[in-house]
């Protein structure tokens, strides 16, 4: 295998031991890791979409058109669970998306349960006591759990490759990606 101190060596002589060689990668054991390429963009994308349903449910609930609007929202709650899920799964991420999946399904009924405790703690036992809290609390943890996941889970190993090319005298570096 060609060091790359022997590589910088023969770019001045006319006699290079190395002419016409193209210098081939190094194992990927012997690879240093390449560094991490953040697709949280991606997931942030996939929530507005999910915001954008539930605004679609919200307008069609104000004109009466009910049974529109929870098939919107039932669109809408599965879009915020799985659609993020789908975005790590493209990125090859398995294990990442299904603890999206945990992450935006536990974290709001956690901080809505909380909130239902503390909203419904000072309540004389009427009606909907706490559920203004558990509303609040849930809230709360859907964004928290967008959060988390787009800043914390979205991140995978770069698609750019820069290597060394020896060839016809010559050195230089190739630059490759996929975007």
């Amino acid at each position: 295998m060609v060091s790359f101190a022997s590589l910088l060596l023969p770019v001045g002589s006319h006699a290079s031991p190395v002419e016409g060689h193209v210098s081939t990668p190094e194992p990927a054991s012997r690879r240093p890791e390449s560094p991490a390429r953040w697709y949280g963009w991606k997931i942030l994308v996939a929530d507005a979409v999910t915001a954008s349903l539930f605004g679609v449910a919200g307008v069609l609930h104000e004109s009466r058109r009910n049974g529109a609007s929870d098939t919107f929202v039932a669109i809408g709650v599965g879009s915020y669970v799985v659609g993020p899920a789908v975005v790590h799964f493209y990125e090859g991420n398995w294990g990442r998306g299904l603890g999206a999946v945990g992450l935006r399904g536990g974290i709001p009924l956690v901080t809505g349960g909380l909130g239902f405790l503390i909203a419904g703690s000072g309540c004389n036992g009427g009606g909907l006591c706490g559920m203004t809290g558990a509303v609040a609390g849930g809230v709360v943890g859907i964004l928290g759990a967008i959060a988390l996941d787009a800043a914390a889970l979205a991140w995978g190993p770069s698609s750019v490759k820069v290597t060394p090319v020896v060839g016809g005298g010559r050195m230089g570096l190739g630059l490759s990606g996929v975007f």
